[in-house]
C-alpha cells in the first residue's frame, strides 16, 4: 500500500511534487473544497523560500495566527511583510484576497438589510406577529372581497409609526374564527390571548 510522500521531510519544491499534490492542479481536478486552508494559501503566495515551499510557508502563517483565517486576515502589511520570505508582494496578495472577502460579505449583508417596505423591519427585527381573529358577524370589516379596508389602514398605520417613530409593529393577519361569536373579536400575540371583545357593525 502506497504511503503519503512527506514533502517537507524531504524539502522538495512544489515543483516537485506529483502533479495530484500540488494546490494548484488539485483546485483545478477537484475544486477549491478539496484544498487545506494552507494550500489555498500557498496559490496566493505563489512561491516559497529557499528553506520552505509555499505550502509550508503557508502552514507557518496559520501557525503565527493560532490556526486563524480571521487572526491572519487582521494583521497589517508590515506584520506579514515582516515575515521571512513573504515579502511585500506576498503580503499585498494575501490582504488583497482577504479585503475582497470582506467586501463580498458586506455586500451580502447589505442585501439583507435592505428595506423597502415595513414588513422588512419586522422580518429583521424577529418582531413576534399579531393575529386578529373575529366571528361571522365581522368577517366584512376585515375581507378584502367585501370592500373591507381594515388591512390597508392597519399596513398604512404601522408604515407611518415606523417611519415618524421608529417603532416596529409588527403584521397583523386576519382570520376568522367561527368558534366566536358571531361580533366577537380576539386579538393574539404569538398565538397567545393579549385581548378580546365584541363590537356592534355600522354603529
Amino acid at each position: 500500500m502506497n504511503q503519503p510522500i512527506n514533502y517537507e521531510d524531504k524539502k522538495l519544491t512544489i515543483k516537485q511534487w506529483s502533479v495530484q499534490d500540488r494546490p494548484r492542479e488539485k483546485y483545478a481536478k477537484n475544486g477549491a473544497l478539496a484544498l487545506s486552508d494552507a494550500e489555498l494559501i500557498a496559490i496566493l503566495l505563489r512561491t516559497g523560500n529557499p528553506n520552505d515551499s509555499a505550502v509550508e510557508l503557508a502552514k507557518k502563517l496559520l501557525a503565527q495566527s493560532g490556526n486563524s483565517l480571521s487572526r491572519l486576515s487582521g494583521k497589517s502589511l508590515r506584520e506579514l511583510s515582516d515575515v521571512k520570505g513573504i515579502g511585500q508582494a506576498k503580503a499585498i496578495s494575501l490582504l488583497s484576497a482577504f479585503e475582497l472577502g470582506k467586501r463580498m460579505r458586506a455586500e451580502k449583508v447589505e442585501e439583507c438589510l435592505q428595506i423597502r417596505s415595513s414588513t422588512d423591519v419586522v422580518n429583521l427585527m424577529q418582531v413576534d406577529p399579531i393575529s386578529l381573529e373575529v366571528g361571522r358577524g365581522l368577517l366584512s370589516l376585515v375581507d378584502p372581497n367585501q370592500g373591507a379596508k381594515l388591512l390597508d389602514r392597519v399596513t398604512s398605520i404601522r408604515r407611518h409609526i415606523a417611519l415618524e417613530m421608529g417603532i416596529v409593529v409588527p403584521g397583523v393577519r386576519f382570520r376568522d374564527n367561527l368558534q366566536l361569536k358571531p361580533n366577537g373579536y380576539v386579538i393574539k400575540i404569538k398565538e397567545i390571548e393579549v385581548a378580546s371583545g365584541e363590537v356592534q357593525v355600522n354603529q
